[in-house]
């Protein structure tokens, strides 16, 4: 970002700040947060919260591709971010609701009925060996649920191009010995 505005003004710094130790005194600055909804990310800047500085900063932006718009949920559904479809407007604040933090994930199943609360573990971790689950069950469905590891109750939105894998291996459980 830096480098960017600096292609834009001769002398940026005299109007642009970006401090990378105090956080105070950044024109641009980035906080996500959780609440009963999911993940948020809010991209403001904290001067415009001090009454001595003469420049206030808003955002609008300017281009939006495809990936940005899965990335930050952009989009038609009730739970994407339809107030701010394009961000047409400018803004001191941009909001972008219900996000993947993008950290690993809880993953519980009804695979793993043993389990307490149907948790199988998380995402990122290779089980060596890996975990055994008994189907006591003719089902012939299952469900997958994934949380933030962060906050526990949070649940994951996946943006669809993103690509995710949980491998099983399926062995029958028959005491029938065959001779």
């Amino acid at each position: 970002m830096k480098n960017y505005i600096s292609s834009l003004w001769k002398d940026p710094y005299e109007i642009f700040e970006q401090s990378d130790l105090d956080v105070l005194n950044r024109d641009i600055q980035t906080d996500g947060y959780y609440d009963d909804r999911g993940f948020h990310e809010k991209i403001y800047s904290e001067r415009n919260n001090n009454s001595l500085d003469p420049y206030g900063c808003a955002f609008k932006l300017k281009e939006i591709n495809k990936d940005f718009e899965e990335v930050f949920n952009i989009g038609d559904e009730p739970t994407q971010n339809k107030k701010n479809v394009y961000f047409d407007f400018w803004d001191d604040v941009l909001t972008f609701d219900n996000i993947w933090d993008r950290h690993s994930c809880k993953v519980y199943s009804s695979l793993g009925e043993q389990s307490l609360h149907n948790y199988i573990g998380n995402s990122q971790i290779y089980y060596n060996p890996i975990k055994y689950f008994k189907l006591n069950s003719s089902d012939q469905r299952f469900w997958i649920e994934l949380y933030s590891a962060r906050q526990y109750n949070a649940p994951v939105k996946l943006p669809n191009g993103e690509t995710f894998v949980m491998e099983m291996q399926f062995l029958p459980y028959n005491k029938m010995l065959y001779v």
